[in-house]
């Protein structure tokens, strides 16, 4: 069973709103982009993921984790609950976005295929071919991603598996709001028919900072970006129909 089975769309769940709030670390900033490669996989805990590999104008190139679901134990859903009402999960606001920016249809509407890739064995610690789940429509497509840049708690595995602090820190980055490369615009601009103000905000209140994620003790975090998007409404029709076409 494909994983993309895991991101049917769902009655009742709110629309995503804008809000500000290995690889060479990049700077807070929106960067132009170009997948490289996009594949589905499973968190230890679960969770339904999908890794991207992208590569920006300078020839940097990055690659970003985006959780689509919950956990098993969570029971798998991609939404949660708030207030008496459901959102998406900001990992899958992200690949629906850049599904209809991209290919015009929305993430439950993708389509997979196995292939062969390499990628990094963290146990033999070096590149070996894997199979894996690709949205190879992705690839080659071009998309303008926020990037945060975040100080993050070092972990290790304990015996019983769980991940636990170290008391170091590292950078990493984390893609937090994805725009359309031709409009620069987000999907709720393009879907209420806005002009395209929020990546030009985003970058005002975020480019060059850097949110403190640390939490173990000595750590204090703070904030110095953006909160992540909280929600995105189906879509009956795509807002990308003409790329759907091509």
């Amino acid at each position: 069973m494909s994983l993309l089975n895991t991101l049917a769309k769902q009655d009742n769940v709110q629309e995503d709103k804008d809000f500000l709030g290995g690889d060479r670390v990049w700077e807070t900033d929106v960067y132009p982009c170009t997948i490289t490669l996009a594949y589905l996989g499973k968190s230890s805990g679960g969770a339904t993921t999908v890794t991207l590999h992208y590569k920006n104008e300078d020839g940097s190139t990055g690659r970003n984790t985006q959780f689509l679901t919950s956990g098993t134990a969570k029971g798998g859903r991609n939404y949660y609950e708030k207030d008496g009402k459901r959102y998406y999960l900001p990992g899958y606001n992200n690949l629906d976005a850049i599904c209809q920016m991209a290919v015009g249809k929305g993430a439950d509407q993708m389509e997979s295929e196995i292939k062969q890739v390499k990628l990094y064995d963290f146990e033999l610690r070096k590149e070996t071919p894997q199979a894996v789940e690709c949205l190879t429509e992705l690839h080659g497509k071009k998309i303008v991603f926020a990037v945060q840049k975040q100080t993050v708690d070092k972990t290790v595995k304990d015996a019983a598996g769980n991940y636990q602090t170290t008391g170091d820190t590292r950078d990493e980055n984390e893609i937090v709001k994805i725009f359309d490369a031709e409009s620069g615009k987000t999907i709720a601009e393009i879907r209420e028919s806005k002009d395209a103000t929020h990546m030009t905000e985003w970058v005002e209140r975020n480019k060059g900072k850097t949110l403190n994620k640390v939490k173990h003790e000595g750590g204090a975090t703070g904030t110095a970006g953006a909160p992540k998007a909280a929600g995105a409404a189906p879509a009956k029709t795509s807002l990308f129909a003409k790329k759907a076409a091509e």
